[in-house]
C-alpha cells in the first residue's frame, strides 16, 4: 500500500511513528513542568550559597615519613538548647590495619570536659559534656588525631 503521493507504507508508518513519539515527550514535559520536576539533565540537588554550609567534619589522611597513616581533622558537637552532654563519632575509611593512638581536643575556649569513649579500627567515640545545659543551640569545633603506633 502506497500514500497518494507514492511514498512507501514503511515510510508513512515511520512519520506517523515519529509525529506520536514527539506529541508524547511535548504532553511529557508538560506533565512535569506542572509538577515542579526539572527536565532531565537539570540537577534535583538545591543550589546553596557557601555562606548556607556549615562543615560537620573535615579529615585529613596522610602517611608520615616513617611510613606510618594519620588522621586528623575537626568535627563539630551539635548541643541543642537545654543539652548537657553529646556523643560524636568519627569513622576512617579504610579502617587502620592495627588499633589506632587517638586524641581529641575542645578548640575554643568553653567550659567543657571531653571523653574519648572508643577506640577503634574503623573509627573513634567521644562524649562532649558541658559545664552547664546549653542556653540556645551550639556547636563545638573539636580537634581530633588518630595514628599508627606513637605520635
Amino acid at each position: 500500500m502506497r500514500a497518494k503521493d507514492g511514498t512507501s507504507r514503511k515510510f508513512v508508518l515511520l512519520d506517523w511513528a515519529i509525529v506520536t513519539c514527539a506529541s508524547v515527550l511535548q504532553v511529557c514535559r508538560t506533565r512535569l513542568a506542572r509538577l515542579g520536576t526539572p527536565p532531565t539533565g537539570e540537577s534535583t540537588i538545591p543550589q546553596q550559597s557557601p555562606a548556607a554550609e556549615i562543615v560537620l567534619q573535615r579529615l585529613t589522611r596522610v602517611r608520615l615519613s616513617n611510613g606510618a597513616v594519620q588522621i586528623r581533622g575537626t568535627v563539630l558537637a551539635e548541643f541543642a538548647a537545654g543539652d548537657r552532654q553529646t556523643t560524636v563519632y568519627v569513622g576512617f575509611c579504610p579502617p587502620f590495619e592495627v588499633l589506632p593512638q587517638a586524641q581529641a581536643n575542645i578548640v575554643e575556649d568553653m567550659e567543657a570536659d571531653i571523653k574519648l569513649t572508643q577506640v577503634l579500627h574503623n573509627g573513634m567515640q567521644f562524649e562532649v559534656r558541658l559545664s552547664e545545659a546549653a542556653e540556645e543551640s551550639i556547636a563545638l569545633p573539636i580537634d581530633f588525631l588518630a595514628s599508627e603506633g606513637d605520635h
